[in-house]
């Protein structure tokens, strides 16, 4: 069935080359709970970053574009496949696995029997949406089904290619020692965040219009009160 990813042709990779579970990688509790939350790391659109985990120099743990930390987790909404036309959260995991990275996810609403394992996080993703648009049709009002995506990326969906984690990932780990992450991609990442960073806030108060030659309807000067409160007309 749909359920595994052991099942084959789901994601187009054969049984075979679906990753295991080793004995002691850790599971989601049993009866469908949920594990006690973990603190908010970040927020990138609709991904909540919980843990960073530990960047690994291993072949398998990073790409040249992107890095699999062991132990990253994240949640991010996604169409349910046990209430067709609602959502639920999955629950995004980088696990150690034995011959390279595991990428593990776990509905909110199936944790007890619909944890998805795959060897990449895009065919990952992939399970859940063949899953998503293998259930019934929802009830008449409900969300229509939306189409698959044509280019997945499993990565951007774990929170991964966003550059706000990467540049997180480079400034606390040595990457020097991943000899496939390509060192212009951090050249760029830093670039474009020091050029986000000197963007204005939106928080910040406006600069005041000059007052020079602005008059108000009546004839007189106009009155130009100043934005933040306590700041006013120089004191002569």
């Amino acid at each position: 069935g749909g359920r595994t990813a052991g099942g084959g042709g789901i994601d187009g990779s054969s049984p075979s080359k679906t990753p295991t579970m080793p004995a002691g990688l850790p599971r989601p509790p049993a009866g469908g709970g949920r594990p006690a939350e973990k603190p908010v790391v970040l927020r990138v659109g609709p991904v909540v970053v919980r843990a960073l985990g530990a960047v690994s120099s291993k072949p398998g743990y990073h790409t040249r574009r992107t890095i699999y930390p062991i132990g990253f987790t994240s949640e991010r909404p996604y169409p349910s496949y046990v209430t067709p036309g609602k959502q639920t959260v999955y629950t995004c995991e980088v696990l150690r696995g034995e011959a390279g990275p595991v990428f593990r996810l776990t509905p909110a609403d199936d944790a007890g029997k619909g944890v998805i394992v795959a060897a990449n996080p895009t065919a990952a993703w992939r399970i859940a949406e063949h899953r998503v648009q293998a259930a019934p049709a929802a009830a008449a009002g409900g969300a229509a089904r939306a189409a698959p995506a044509p280019r997945l990326c499993g990565a951007a969906y774990f929170g991964l290619a966003n550059p706000s984690v990467i540049r997180l990932l480079v400034k606390a780990s040595n990457v020097e020692q991943c000899a496939g992450f390509l060192a212009g991609r951090k050249a760029d990442l830093f670039a474009a965040a020091a050029e986000e960073d000197a963007m204005p806030s939106a928080l910040e108060p406006p600069t005041p219009a000059p007052t020079k030659g602005l008059h108000s309807g009546g004839g007189g000067p106009a009155q130009v009160s100043s934005p933040v409160a306590g700041v006013g007309a120089e004191k002569g």
